[in-house]
């Protein structure tokens, strides 16, 4: 992460207990400092989109071994883009593919002005050509 790089924090994104999206959440609200926007579009529907990413990853597609299979039954259901079909297994349509580059896109632009708001001594473009550089190093 750019911010773990250019400051010295205490705590790295391994020091902090969770999974997933959920723990880069939480180093960005406790280490880094970031108002996250919990209540944002946004972030639900990362959330939803995180939903389907695991059911796809985690049990290749199939909600009858899912870990929670109504939430995961009940997002396909709501989610335009996303079927069942009559084994149960998830289908995905471009639109939706769409639909999470987008919110994603613009979930990172809403953290990204939180991170360089003048809140830290790093600029973006100062934290962009630092990753750059130490990115041809390896």
């Amino acid at each position: 992460m750019v911010l773990e790089k250019e400051h010295s924090h205490a705590l790295t994104l391994k020091d902090l207990s969770g999974d997933g999206i959920i723990r880069c959440k939480t180093y960005l609200e406790k280490v880094c400092l970031l108002t996250f926007p919990s209540h944002s579009k946004e972030w639900q529907e990362v959330l939803k989109f995180n939903t389907i990413r695991n059911l796809i990853v985690h049990c290749e597609g199939r909600v009858k071994i899912a870990l929670s299979p109504p939430k995961s039954r009940n997002t396909i259901e709501n989610s335009p883009g996303l079927g069942l079909n009559s084994h149960e297994e998830v289908i995905v349509e471009p639109e939706y593919v769409l639909k999470a580059i987008y919110n994603v896109r613009n979930l990172l632009k809403i953290l990204y002005v939180e991170a360089f708001s003048g809140k830290s001594d790093v600029s973006p473009r100062t934290a962009h050509s630092r990753s750059v550089k130490s990115t041809r190093k390896r």
